[in-house]
């Protein structure tokens, strides 16, 4: 899970400067870098300020932060089995109640989702920023799977933008470009996921040993319209 930072503050005496620390009983909650306080699950942090050199210095009475912590790894019941999607990079977490998997309605012509699409919304990722979802799936996906996208209602192939391995997909998608369907700064949302069959329909053409066959059929009716004295008209 992640959550916003926030930065201690607590007033200097004696022009001696405080240094703050993340309470033991709190370490599973928050963390402190650079100054900074990081959440990493819902709960109370409890942060300590201390002066050096003056034992008696008092930090300022505890103030109570309200934040917002946000998943970065959710799991879904499809029909295929779970799913598991989870945040690499690129944004603070998953929007709370935006993720979702779900049956595609008017899925491309032949196309089979198993695993239904994952649909969410993921915020803070910073005006054109970039974000990496990796998928992973129950079993490993064929070799001929196709995976597509839905974009302002048309389904789109997006296979060649994403990497298959094993069991897993992992998609790519930047704030405000190819694939981002949320019009706002710094949030990024996207329906997708793997089917088996559908594409282009290609046009059946015959093999040789067609041809051959055919060729050979049509040697026959000649022969056959010069045994019955078959004229044709002028």
């Amino acid at each position: 899970m992640g959550g916003p930072v926030y930065t201690p503050t607590a007033t200097a005496t004696s022009g001696l400067p405080v240094s703050f620390a993340i309470d033991p009983a709190s370490s599973a909650v928050c963390t402190l870098t650079d100054g900074q306080v990081s959440f990493q699950a819902a709960g109370s942090c409890t942060i300590n300020a201390t002066q050096a050199g003056n034992s008696n210095y008092n930090a300022a009475p505890p103030v109570q932060q309200s934040f917002s912590v946000l998943a970065t790894q959710v799991t879904g019941n499809t029909p295929g089995g779970p799913v598991t999607a989870r945040i690499t990079g690129g944004c603070l977490g998953f929007q709370t109640g935006s993720t979702q998997f779900t049956v595609p309605t008017r899925p491309p012509a032949g196309a089979n989702f198993p695993y239904g699409v994952f649909g969410f919304t993921a915020l803070q990722c910073g005006a054109g920023g970039t974000l990496t979802i990796t998928l992973t799936y129950p079993q490993p996906l064929p070799a001929e799977t196709r995976y597509w996208k839905n974009i302002s209602g048309n389904w789109v192939d997006w296979t060649n933008q994403v990497k298959i391995a094993g069991n897993t997909v992992i998609l790519t998608i930047t704030d405000g470009g190819a694939g981002d369907t949320n019009p706002a700064a710094g949030e990024i949302s996207d329906p997708s996921g793997p089917a088996f069959g559908g594409g282009a329909t290609s046009i059946p053409t015959l093999s040789e040993w067609g041809l051959i066959l055919l060729g050979l059929a049509l040697l026959t009716l000649a022969g056959w319209r010069q045994r019955q004295g078959f004229t044709p008209r002028g």
